[in-house]
């Protein structure tokens, strides 16, 4: 499995949702992206997304994420995560739109997977979810936001929950 950015991961869920007529709003995009990422540290051993998460007031958030759709607040988000930049040679900005690799089979089906357990949440419930006493964000929140959430300890609590299933 590949390392995305997390908004190459808030796309590919745009576009599950779109399938499938649904609509995603910033924090419930936030809660699915941190799920997917700890699903993949648990079943993999390895990071789905390649930035870094932190502890906020209302869970696991993903700064760059949080700022592409932070203008949406609590409404549905209505186009996709791009990445902006300056050409040098010519001066002119760049607009790329992230995506998942299609040939990136473990990244496709674990995405597929957490949106068809996740994705009937909203993003309020999906946040009652992730500050369950002895979650990551749990034991990493000291009440300021912006404390990474060690990926050690976002895997070792998604492979409990692995093992938990399993017995």
């Amino acid at each position: 499995m590949n390392q995305y950015t997390a908004k190459a991961i808030a796309n590919a869920f745009l576009d599950i949702a779109e399938s499938e007529g649904a609509k995603i709003a910033p924090m419930k995009m936030q809660k699915l992206a941190y799920i997917a990422h700890g699903w993949g540290l648990g079943f993999l051993g390895e990071s789905l997304i390649n930035e870094d998460v932190e502890a906020w007031t209302y869970g696991p958030v993903i700064s760059n994420l949080y700022h592409e759709f932070k203008q949406y607040g609590s409404n549905f988000i209505t186009r996709k995560a791009t990445n902006v930049s300056l050409d040098p040679k010519s001066l002119k900005i760049v607009e790329e739109v992230p995506n998942i690799s299609p040939d990136d089979q473990d990244a496709n089906a674990l995405l597929l997977k957490v949106w068809e357990i996740y994705g009937k949440f909203t993003g309020p419930q999906l946040s009652n979810i992730t500050h369950l006493t002895g979650t990551p964000w749990d034991t990493t929140y000291n009440g300021s936001h912006q404390r990474i959430i060690p990926r050690n300890i976002i895997e070792k609590h998604y492979k409990s929950l692995i093992e938990k299933r399993a017995n």
